[in-house]
């Protein structure tokens, strides 16, 4: 589009007129709606020459299924880029065709705004690596880009199993007689399959394409060509490179599509992307003559977008990567998990486009459910989340546990528990369980069990001693938080005092100081046998829900797991869960303890949410004792969630030298807010380390890694904002120990944690009197 004749614009194209690499592009009806709205004369003309479906087809080795309502369009890569050619020269814009652009940093000097959309290899990001501050990171697959002369109806998924492994297929027509092939595979698959051909490795064709790699393909896609040939285009085995920059833009010189980001092109192309980014850009520069300005609004335009899509693109990628763990599902179901991958499309939304398919999948749940609960009600009654769920002789009307945290027991306000199948207390303490679990039950009407965290410095007699006072306090179930090495050991021991009638649940901790991908791997193998050992349940809280949704799927072990409200019925429909977690007391009230730590002086324990708070200087609840556990540092909390309605809450604390500050750890669920008021901190947000001077602000979103450490031989204090409230308990269990004349260990400090959002990843940072690297751009 020309927003107005003033502005001169020179294009360099590295290719040559009718060279593209790959075959079609897939632009969404919102991308075009964009384009209509921005250049109606630029979408009649890309309208024109697409191919439209409305349906997705899924291929499996014995069954096809079709998903309807599902509304997109394709073009030719040359067909678009001529297109775009042809309008960017009627409006006046050079265009040098074969040429490689000079270095961004000569063309700042003689150009108003540099734009580089030089693709995922950025050539203009990596010379300006310490400002764009670039991440790339490589997927489990291996993919091949194809093209083929089959005239596909519509989008198509198949799923084709060979002797080396599982090939998942992309396929979408995008001329008449012209159709997309994208070949992915895992690495063992690929590994296997490399090392079975006779001529690999192969010198690359003329076109740079693999003659092993495309003969394969050909081989593998015989039964769907039907006979039409496959052709490459610089077609090779490749892992596909997800971007992140933290910076956009470097004085006047930006980055648009996939040289700022890429995500994974089983959600889209990325052409799609940089075109949004485009219309964004555009809009926003023509808008004002201050330049930094517009450049600091096109990237707090398009970044929240791109991460989400970047969230979406990476469960899709590893929904693929783990697709043999849904083969066994009926096709309806595959189907349904297939089509709800990403986290962005839920049952109900996914109905109104497939009401027949979404349908059925909740008829064959509630069947499955009514059958293996043997409730004796007509099949399919009841589906989804009110599905009814036996374990052993603990029958649940429904789906849901609510999770209380509760240290103690007492009189006091509650949070509003809804109408759970199941309330999980969940304490670091088991006095007067008898009386709280009885109000419990009589105040949802629902089976109640009963949490505590294990330290395995305890020994087996207090072990055996706190299953028998849950056993007094007749909860239903019992669980125990435990790592996945003391899991088999302590299920054992459980058993011997706990009914066999009754279920018993453990909450196995992610980590245990592994790496990532080893602790999953050995939770997978171990999810088998505790299932044989006796447990019935494992809550996978502190794990990611990929990890609980293959432990689901490969073992058969029931699993509970948290997740927003609107994905619930989604993850269980699509058998990636049993049960789901709800924390209604983080986000509202508690249960309170009758013995918790004093209230600051003059405040009346009465008081109303919505009454206005002063305190003076000093005042607060002090949990420095517990705080000395983790973090070696005092801290004040000033206000909690009792007081905010569960939105926030707010604390003082101070780190003395010496002091090593926490774990790297990260929130999965809640964001925080620092303020530094004097001393200095050394920060690690994500990958990245940044020196925090007095006055320095920092916020950190949920799910970034994230720890701190002293800087100097001066103390440190800072306010924290935590939103939403609950991590404040944290202190106030761990202050409950020591009340109590017990001095936690480092589990039973991390297990209890893990219960307010505390995840682990790896250990403290250690002070240091040196700067971190490139002070000036990391200083705050």
């Amino acid at each position: 589009m020309m927003l107005g004749p003033r502005h001169e614009i020179t294009v360099f194209e590295r290719r040559a007129p009718g060279s593209a690499y790959g075959f079609g592009v897939v632009l969404s009806d919102t991308a075009m709606s964009a384009l209509a709205a921005a250049d109606p004369q630029t979408h009649q003309l890309v309208a024109q020459r697409m191919i439209r479906w409305d349906h997705i087809d899924v291929h499996r080795e014995h069954d096809h299924l079709r998903a309807s309502g599902q509304g997109f369009g394709a073009v030719d890569r040359r067909t678009l880029l001529a297109v775009l050619r042809s309008r960017a020269a009627s409006l006046g814009v050079r265009v040098h065709d074969g040429r490689q652009a000079p270095r961004a940093h000569v063309l700042s000097r003689k150009a108003d705004l540099v734009v580089a959309a030089d693709g995922a290899g950025s050539q203009t990001r990596d010379c300006y690596s310490d400002i764009f501050m670039t991440t790339v990171t490589s997927g489990p697959s291996r993919y091949i880009w194809l093209g083929s002369t089959l005239p596909l109806p519509a989008f198509a998924f198949y799923f084709l199993d060979t002797p080396h492994g599982l090939f998942r297929v992309h396929s979408y027509p995008y001329e008449a007689s012209k159709s997309t092939f994208v070949v992915e595979t895992d690495e063992t698959a690929w590994s296997a399959l490399r090392k079975a051909a006779s001529n690999w490795p192969a010198a690359p064709g003329p076109d740079g394409s693999d003659p092993a790699a495309v003969a394969f393909c050909r081989q593998l896609l015989a039964p769907v060509l039907n006979g039409h040939p496959l052709f490459h285009n610089s077609s090779q085995w490749l892992s596909f490179p997800t971007v992140h920059t933290r910076r956009w833009h470097h004085g006047n010189i930006v980055l648009l599509g996939d040289a700022a980001h890429t995500s994974h092109y089983s959600v889209g192309s990325g052409t799609q992307l940089a075109l949004a980014d485009a219309l964004a850009l555009a809009t926003r520069v023509h808008g004002t003559d201050d330049l930094a300005q517009a450049l600091d609004g096109y990237e707090a335009e398009r970044r929240p977008a791109v991460e989400r899509r970047q969230q979406a693109a990476q469960a899709s990628a590893d929904w693929f990567a783990d697709a043999r763990d849904c083969l066994h599902q009926p096709p309806e179901q595959f189907a349904f998990s297939l089509l709800t991958r990403t986290g962005t499309v839920s049952a109900d939304s996914l109905a109104r486009r497939d009401a027949g398919l979404v349908e059925t999948v909740r008829g064959q749940f509630a069947e499955e459910a009514a059958q293996a609960a043997e409730t004796g009600a007509p099949a399919g009654r009841e589906t989804g989340v009110r599905a009814p769920l036996r374990l052993r002789q603990l029958l649940l009307q429904g789906r849901t546990v609510t999770a209380v945290p509760w240290p103690g027991c007492g009189p006091g306000p509650q949070a509003d528990l809804g109408q759970p199948a199941l309330v999980l207390a969940e304490t670091g303490s088991l006095s007067c369980a008898q009386e709280a679990l009885s109000a419990l039950r009589t105040q949802t009407g629902a089976p109640v069990g009963i949490s505590v965290p294990w330290d395995p410095a305890l020994g087996h007699e207090e072990l055996d001693s706190q299953v028998r006072t849950a056993l007094g306090a007749q909860a239903d179930l019992i669980e125990l938080a435990v790592s996945t090495r003391d899991a088999p050991a302590l299920c054992r021991a459980v058993r011997r005092t706990w009914p066999q009638e009754r279920p018993l649940s453990l909450r196995v901790h992610a980590g245990d100081g592994q790496l990532p991908g080893l602790a999953r791997e050995h939770l997978l193998s171990a999810a088998a046998q505790l299932a044989g050992l006796g447990c019935d349940v494992l809550n996978l809280s502190d794990w990611d829900l990929r990890t609980a949704g293959q432990v689901r799927l490969r073992s058969g072990v029931p699993v509970m797991t948290p997740c927003a409200p609107r994905q619930a019925e989604t993850l269980l429909l699509a058998g990636r869960a049993d049960l789901v977690l709800d924390r209604p007391a983080a986000r509202t009230t508690r249960l309170p303890a009758a013995a918790g730590p004093a209230r600051p002086a003059g405040r009346d324990e009465g008081e109303h949410m919505n009454r206005p708070l002063v305190l003076g200087p000093g005042e607060g609840l002090d949990w420095s004792r517990a705080a000395e556990a983790v973090t070696h540092r005092t801290v004040q909390l000033k206000i909690g969630g009792d007081r905010t309605d569960g939105r926030f809450s707010f604390l003082e604390s101070e780190l003395f030298p010496g002091d090593q500050g926490p774990p790297v750890h990260r929130h999965p669920r809640s964001d925080e807010a620092f303020y530094l008021l004097s001393g200095q901190l050394r920060l690690l947000l994500g990958d990245h380390e940044v020196l925090a001077q007095p006055g320095s602000f920092i916020f950190v979103p949920r799910g970034v890694a994230h720890a701190f450490t002293l800087e100097g031989d001066v103390s440190a204090r800072l306010l924290g904002l935590f939103s939403p409230a609950g991590f404040e308990q944290f202190h106030a269990d761990i202050a409950a120990f020591y009340r109590r004349g017990q001095t936690p260990g480092p589990e039973l400090i991390r297990q209890t944690a893990a219960r307010y959002d505390w995840e682990y990843v790896g250990p403290p940072m250690h002070p240091r009197s040196s700067p971190p690297p490139n002070p000036a751009e990391g200083a705050l």
